[in-house]
């Protein structure tokens, strides 16, 4: 991972954590005690003292990366293994005081039928003629599923992907005790 890239994750990361507690919600960073702690980036305790092993994905882009390969989220069981916890997808606009942020939140469940949903759509769905698929490539998640909005790929000959979130994801914080 490039320096810029590991520096827009401890961005997401800490500003996922400012969040939380503004929640009213102790939070701290996993990672900082134990470097890239696998599947879990931030710990949060609510009033009722439950814990909550948060992964944390930030971009900039239209796409999140999952961390996982298309591969790995052909299989549930896989999926599983990788997510521990709910998960916060931070979008980063913006640059130094002029940066914004949104904040997805899926439960733990929620992220693992949106990953292993689109990756069977990507995978399955798409039209792609004689060419195939590198399944080593990173699975993604698009910004539109986290706003329960069907997606229609512009560039791909493909079906609509409907995505199983119901409703938004954005700023729906209480999914972490899901």
């Amino acid at each position: 991972m490039s320096q810029k890239n590991s520096r827009l994750g401890a961005i997401g990361e800490h500003m996922a954590a400012a969040q939380l507690m503004l929640q009213g919600w102790d939070a701290f960073n996993a990672n900082t005690s134990i470097t890239n702690m696998c599947s879990i980036d931030l710990i949060c305790l609510n009033e009722q003292k439950q814990t909550a092993l948060i992964q944390v994905k930030t971009t900039e882009e239209s796409s999140f990366p999952t961390g996982l390969t298309m591969e790995q989220a052909k299989n549930r069981a896989e999926i599983e293994k990788h997510v521990a916890g709910p998960w916060i997808f931070v979008k980063k606009k913006g640059d130094k005081s002029a940066a914004q942020f949104k904040y997805y939140i899926l439960s733990r469940e929620d992220a693992i039928e949106l990953i292993f949903q689109s990756n069977d759509w990507y995978l399955h769905k798409v039209d792609r003629g004689q060419k195939s698929v590198n399944e080593k490539s990173v699975c993604a998640i698009q910004e539109e599923w986290l706003n329960g909005k069907d997606y229609k790929a512009p560039r791909l000959n493909a079906e609509t992907f409907v995505t199983p979130l119901k409703k938004s994801a954005q700023d729906d914080w209480n999914s972490i005790w899901l």
